[in-house]
């Protein structure tokens, strides 16, 4: 009957409205010819941050409405044209400058919820300003305060007051990822050894971390030989190359004391001299969750580092990091050095410095994420922050989880990130922004390893699946697109699925990973709007599926039908690329119309 009546009156409102108007044109009574401003009631566009309404006059005909606020905390879209949620009130997520050295922008990490108001203070010598679009803190002073840096053999310059200010060493200068350090005049010999680190990789079974450790050396990681009252004699890096991997010949003092030692640092540099990444503690006071920000760090964070004196060691020796000592920073350090090689040669370039938040007995309100959060510390300007769990789960051993990180990193600076926020839950397929940001991030991760085979640890339970044949563990059901769904390219989508058909793009030959780095990078990819229409969404989660508070901010942000434009565009096959969606079985990419710059 409620069917039935609503049609009734939709026939009866069309018959009124027919007996009133007259002429082609559309009119008002009494024959007046309409000339209507508007296309059809209920219409809506934007004024500015007001929106204004599609409605009939007196006489009948359609004009717009006066400009009307949106309501509280929204405002009116120019990309929908319709009042959206003003997640972080009128603050966008490129940012503004709060004040001259404050920046504020709109955004959440990876895997975080709602977006919301952030900001960040910029270093001395440093001032908000808008380049680009975007907010950031630049550089105005010769230097950020703090930094070091070699001027010369033996010359030390030291950032102060954002002016570099020099001085003379008694031995040579040498520069390390960390900054310029004065070496020691002392008379040195060498010692050659080797750093090792030990691991759990996951048992046979997939159910759970080994349960004795492996081995391995570590590649590029910081040897400091020197001592507690701040002289350094020789800082070099261990071999990257695997047949030497992990070996370093360094100098030591010829009479070493009690205080002299080798420091193992989990930094590398970019392979220009530059800072590349370092693993840092948080070092909170207490252990437990902690809230995910661009300050979220305890007193006196510290990089991670492992110390032997010297008096205790034999030249030749190795040095090995034990469970004990905290190994599972240097296992991230093995995993970043891994993912960061692969991206340096992928682009031809080495992205900027990131700093890995890692603390045992430490967890995060995000689980584990990446943001591109600017943060100095150590004397040390970072551009982005990754947050890794330390508690009982010790994700520190999930080697997909740290890469997959690295993979959100890539995105946001070598492409553009949907900074798509809102929880997500493995099988459960989710809106298309985050699907392609954790479909890119998870094929990133299998890319890097040459595994297919994606595990991690999470609230007591070992998981995994497989992005090659589709497979969850335990039986769960894989998700797969519908080429008959309403929504088209913009349904819900498993963002394991948009792995599985990346996987099977890079899997064609050894080098076929190129393209899809390439097109991360490409203008298709890093230039709004983007051309399949999408829009930012951001939601709650009431029990896996249930989407609720679903929000469309109207910011146009690209998705895995972007991507694959842009590979077709760039010259991949519309053969290889159904190969890989099966559109009249599964996603219906359109592959005789790919949409070019």
């Amino acid at each position: 009957m409620k069917r039935f009546h609503t049609r009734a009156l939709g026939l009866a409102a069309l018959l009124t409205a027919l007996a009133a108007c007259s002429g082609g044109g559309g009119g008002g009574g009494g024959g007046t010819t309409c000339n209507n401003t508007c296309p059809s009631i209920g219409k809506t566009q934007c004024s500015g941050a007001l929106v204004q309404t599609c409605a009939a006059d007196s006489s009948g005909c359609l004009a717009w409405s006066a400009a009307a606020s949106c309501g509280a905390a929204r405002t009116c879209s120019s990309v929908s044209n319709a009042c959206v949620a003003d997640l972080c009130q009128g603050v966008p997520t490129n940012g503004v400058c709060a004040s001259s050295t404050t920046v504020q922008f709109c955004g959440a990490p990876t895997g975080d919820a709602t977006l919301h108001v952030l900001s960040y203070e910029c270093s001395p010598g440093q001032q908000c300003q808008i380049q680009n679009g975007k907010a950031s803190c630049v550089l105005i002073a010769a230097c950020v305060d703090g930094q070091t840096q070699c001027g010369g053999a033996s010359t030390l310059q030291t950032c102060t007051g954002g002016l570099w200010q020099s001085s003379n060493c008694t031995g040579a200068c040498l520069n390390t990822a960390l900054g310029g350090v004065c070496g020691s005049a002392a008379p040195t010999t060498t010692f050659s050894g080797r750093v090792l680190f030990e691991y759990r990789a996951p048992n046979a079974g997939l159910t759970d971390w080994a349960s004795a450790p492996s081995l391995s050396a570590s590649p590029a990681i910081l040897v400091v030989s020197g001592n507690a009252n701040g002289t350094i004699y020789d800082a070099v890096y261990t071999d990257l190359a695997s047949a030497t991997m992990g070996q370093f010949t360094i100098k030591v003092p010829a009479s070493p004391t009690v205080d002299d030692a080798l420091l193992v640092v989990a930094a590398a540099d970019d392979g220009a001299g530059k800072l590349a990444f370092a693993i840092a503690d948080p070092n909170f006071a207490i252990s437990g969750i902690q809230a995910v920000g661009p300050t979220a760090v305890g007193t006196s964070p510290r990089a991670w580092s492992w110390r032997w004196p010297l008096s205790g060691l034999t030249n030749g020796q190795d040095l090995t990091i034990t469970e004990a000592m905290g190994a599972g920073a240097a296992n991230v350090h093995f995993n970043m050095v891994r993912a960061y090689v692969d991206t340096f040669l992928q682009f031809g370039h080495a992205g900027p410095p990131v700093v890995i938040w890692l603390g045992y007995g430490t967890s995060w309100s995000c689980g584990s994420c990446f943001a591109p959060w600017p943060t100095n510390q150590f004397g040390v300007p970072f551009a982005g922050q990754m947050f890794l769990g330390g508690d009982s789960n010790q994700q520190f051993w999930a080697d997909p989880v740290t890469s997959h990180e690295l993979g959100h990193w890539t995105m946001a600076f070598y492409g553009t990130s949907p900074n798509e926020g809102g929880p997500h839950m493995l099988s459960i397929p989710t809106f298309p922004g985050q699907a392609w940001s954790e479909g890119w991030a998870t094929w990133f991760s299998s890319d890097v390893r040459a595994d297919p085979i994606y595990y991690d640890k999470q609230a007591g339970s070992f998981f995994w699946m497989s992005i090659a044949d589709r497979t969850y563990s335990a039986g769960v059901t894989w998700h797969r697109p519908s080429p008959t769904s309403p929504d088209g390219l913009l349904q819900l989508m498993d963002e394991n699925e948009v792995s599985a058909m990346l996987w099977k793009l890079s899997s064609l030959s050894a080098n076929a990973d190129a393209a899809l780095f390439s097109a991360l990078a490409s203008p298709r990819m890093n230039t709004g709007p983007f051309k399949r229409g999408y829009t930012r969404h951001v939601w709650d989660v009431a029990g896996p599926g249930n989407f609720v508070n679903v929000v469309t901010t109207g910011d146009s942000v690209p998705m895995v039908a972007d991507f694959l434009d842009a590979l077709e565009c760039a010259g991949v096959s519309r053969t290889v690329i159904d190969n890989a969606t099966q559109p009249t079985t599964f996603y219906p990419f359109p592959s005789a119309a790919p949409i070019c710059q």
